[in-house]
């Protein structure tokens, strides 16, 4: 359960960083495809793979969010950067 919890909270974390068109357009939605297969409330050891697997999709499918958003933020970091200079400047 924590790690399900875990995996919800990034999922959403992650998220609030994208628009509504860019979720949109990385399908998002389907992200949690590979678990729904799975009950997560039974566990065993021949469940323990599928689990692995499923999570090994769901992060597969997730790593063009995290580009998107690693690009995002560091084109809002070097613009702090760039106009952090001229902003100093102005207040002496």
């Amino acid at each position: 359960m924590n790690e399900i919890f875990e995996l919800r909270c990034q999922h959403d974390e992650l998220l609030r960083l994208l628009s509504a068109e860019e979720q949109k357009n990385m399908k998002v939605e389907s992200f949690f495809d590979p678990f729904r297969k799975i009950n997560s409330f039974y566990t065993n050891e021949v469940l323990v793979d599928t689990w692995k697997n499923a999570r090994k999709a769901y992060e597969r499918m997730l790593e063009p969010v995290e580009k998107e958003i690693c690009s995002k933020l560091r084109k809002e970091i070097f613009a702090e950067q760039t106009s952090t200079p001229t902003q100093f400047m102005r207040e002496f």
